[in-house]
């Protein structure tokens, strides 16, 4: 029974990275301008939703390792995005301006600089890295301590301990997100290596994936009775949500559009706001899609490989201005040159498509070299 909830939670979670995929690929449409109403809306939650799935599924325990967790790290994030980058240096090169070397080197700094780089969207796994392994460090260590000092709190109390480790974890979260502002605001300073700094003031995202995974069975049991067991309920609750989708849509446009890259953190009140009701509604469209048959299949694959979609998807843009877009005609191509639905839809799935393509290349490959 444990292992069948475990794989519907799994499945839903793919589901969701699929959704959010799409999204990213939405969101670097060029027709768009920067401050488009889509894009703000977008880019509200969708890098957010990332960083919360990766606390949510972060499982860090009283035996785990420190050097052990750092590896799987490495291995799982860093290894990959240098893999991705060099592809894409070989794959885009124009996009460097010629020089490789600077985008070489741009490449160790996190991708800061968008008229260097070379795939612009890795930028993301070199946060990543730094905001979960910082996180799953603080959690060890607080660990640690906590098995030192038990006997002297003097309780054998499970919950008394989780709530003093979470609330210790959030305080210097917030030391470590104040230093972060300060350094990248107030002092003006160039970015870290792998974008550290930014890493450190998204700590708290990863922190709300945490809360969530402790405390959602309980939350959604409770809520799961109610909502079947009282219609008057259910109305209050479909209320709820459209009030939540309008405070949603008013706070974002009133915040504007956020460029974590950028360090464009707007208002830090509004950020995490939006980015938490954005993150809350998407978790609604992604059940009624868990429920659709072959839609939730496809999206749950997407969520697998999403992480080669992340890596493919700039580079797709390749065939797709200098193979397909000359094979279609003047006007089409002109129309796809602005944003309207036909166009999201046919740009949009174009790039999947040879995102995914260039997604079983890679795999192919490197399982080829792995039995060799």
């Amino acid at each position: 029974m444990e292992n069948s909830a475990k794989k519907s939670r799994n499945e839903f979670i793919d589901i969701y990275k699929g959704m959010l995929m799409i999204l990213v690929i939405i969101g670097h449409l060029s027709f768009f301008d920067y401050n488009a109403r889509t894009l703000t809306l977008i880019y509200s939650f969708h890098m957010p939703a990332f960083l919360i799935i990766g606390g949510f599924l972060s499982h860090i325990d009283e035996n785990s390792k420190l050097i052990e967790v750092v590896k799987k790290r490495i291995e799982g994030i860093i290894i990959p995005y240098f893999t991705f980058y060099l592809i894409s240096l070989i794959i885009i090169p124009k996009a460097t301006g010629g020089d490789q070397l600077q985008a070489v080197v741009c490449m160790f700094n996190g991708i800061g600089n968008p008229n260097i780089a070379t795939n612009l969207p890795l930028w993301f796994l070199t946060l990543y890295f730094c905001s979960i392994t910082v996180f799953e460090i603080i959690e060890i260590f607080l660990y640690k301590i906590i098995n030192f000092y038990k006997s002297k709190l003097n309780t054998s109390n499970q919950n008394k301990i989780l709530y003093i480790r979470l609330l210790a974890e959030l305080i210097i979260i917030f030391i470590l997100m104040t230093l972060s502002l300060y350094y990248s605001k107030t002092l003006h300073m160039k970015r870290m290596i792998f974008n550290f700094e930014i890493g450190l003031y998204t700590l708290l995202f990863i922190y709300i994936g945490k809360i969530v995974n402790i405390f959602f069975p309980i939350i959604k049991d409770k809520f799961n009775s109610l909502l079947t067991n009282s219609g008057p309920i259910k109305i209050f609750y479909f209320v709820f949500i459209l009030f939540i989708l309008i405070v949603w849509y008013i706070l974002s446009m009133k915040n504007g559009r956020i460029d974590l890259n950028a360090r464009d953190y707007k208002n830090f009140r509004l950020l995490y706001v939006n980015a938490i009701l954005g993150c809350y509604l998407f978790s609604h469209i992604t059940f009624i899609i868990y429920k659709l048959p072959y839609i939730n299949h496809i999206l749950s694959f997407l969520g697998k490989y999403s992480l080669y979609i992340l890596a493919y998807h700039i580079p797709a843009n390749v065939p797709i201005n200098f193979i397909i877009r000359p094979m279609l005609p003047l006007e089409f191509n002109e129309y796809l040159n602005h944003a309207s639905i036909i166009s999201i839809i046919f740009l949009s799935g174009l790039i999947l498509i040879i995102s995914l393509i260039f997604t079983y290349i890679h795999i192919t490959i490197k399982k080829s070299l792995t039995k060799n």
